[in-house]
């Protein structure tokens, strides 16, 4: 059985990814039940929290209990560039 609209499959699928919450790989949702670990901060102490106003801030993982009733999710922040060269 196929996703036919003749038989409300294509608008139960529809339904489904409007109210399903699909979060990309290493993005985990913000709450006071789900503290991101202490190993999920970068060597400066630091995680990503996101906002919906104002999306993607870097945050001090000791401080990220303050961030809870602002933000949903939570994420690593991304690797160190090398060293430049000059």
């Amino acid at each position: 059985m196929g996703l036919d609209s003749r038989d409300g499959g294509a608008d139960l699928a529809m339904s489904q990814l409007r109210t399903d919450i699909i979060l990309e790989e290493n993005i985990y949702e913000l709450s006071k039940e789900n503290l991101p670990p202490d190993n999920h901060a970068d060597p400066h102490g630091k995680i990503m929290v996101h906002s919906e106003k104002s999306g993607w801030h870097c945050v001090f993982i000791s401080e990220v209990d303050h961030y809870v009733d602002v933000c949903n999710y939570y994420t690593f922040t991304p690797p160190q560039p090398p060293p430049k060269s000059c």
